[in-house]
């Protein structure tokens, strides 16, 4: 699957995303678009065992609640458009989704605020979670 954007769907509380930062941590979700208009959400979620990530074709958030701010540019992602990338879960339960192709990968982990994992929250960094 080619990337071709990235847009954070975020809460108004969360919508300052600074651009330098050694990672963003977001309670909505990421929407990727790839080619042929196909979209996959990824947010935490409650499962297998207990707070993780998940990636699925529907959005995790009822329609008006989350507002877009567009990330394709930022360079943690825009070394990933235009090019195939590949999806694997890091773990068996599911707390680290790895975005990767030959050259770059992108973590995004279900963690909290202070880097513990199995948060309800999205931490998207350049480096594997601790």
């Amino acid at each position: 699957m080619i990337l071709r954007a990235v847009h954070y769907q975020m809460f108004d509380h969360e919508r300052r995303v600074s651009g330098l930062e050694s990672w963003h941590q977001l309670d909505g979700e990421v929407a990727l678009r790839f080619d042929g208009d196909e979209v996959r959400f990824v947010s935490w979620a409650g499962a297998p065992g207990g707070y993780c990530i998940a990636l699925q074709a529907q959005s995790f958030f009822n329609e008006g609640a989350l507002s877009a701010v567009e990330m394709t540019t930022h360079p943690y992602w825009a070394p990933l458009i235009g090019k195939p990338i590949q999806t694997r879960y890091a773990d068996a339960l599911h707390e680290v989704l790895v975005l990767e192709n030959r050259e770059e990968r992108l973590y995004l982990a279900a963690q909290y605020g202070d880097g513990t994992q199995g948060g309800d929250c999205i931490r998207i960094a350049k480096h594997p979670p601790c």
